[in-house]
């Protein structure tokens, strides 16, 4: 399966096909130059938007470093039985939290905007 990838990055905008092998898991090699074309790093992790072309979109996720020190005690509670009701990381349960409130701000944005043009 040929396959259109493309850096979602402004600054290193670029497409290249690469084929995409069916392990069961999504794996796309890159040599040393397109890591550096696509300003990616080994180690680096993506969403990915499948297209109906056949094309895919990969989007870097960013680290964010967090100080839980002054977090509360409840939200602190809250995180680690979230962690071992849903039998994953304390750092999976705030990577899930924050990707379902971006999700909601970006719905929300949405309709906003489609408020404001009616």
């Amino acid at each position: 399966m040929k396959t259109t990838v493309k850096n979602s990055e402004p600054a290193n905008e670029g497409f290249i096909i690469k084929s995409i092998e069916s392990t069961g898991e999504v794996c796309i090699k890159f040599t040393a130059e397109e890591m550096v074309q696509l300003g990616i790093a080994e180690g680096d992790k993506f969403s990915i938007d499948y297209h109906e072309d056949g094309s895919i979109r990969l989007e870097k996720y960013v680290t964010m470093d967090l100080d839980i020190a002054d977090w509360s005690r409840e939200v602190l509670e809250m995180l680690v039985s979230s962690s071992c009701k849903e039998d994953i990381s304390i750092n999976e349960v705030i990577n899930n939290i924050l990707i379902e409130t971006l999700e909601h701000k970006e719905l929300l944005s949405k309709r906003m905007s489609r408020v404001k043009h009616h």
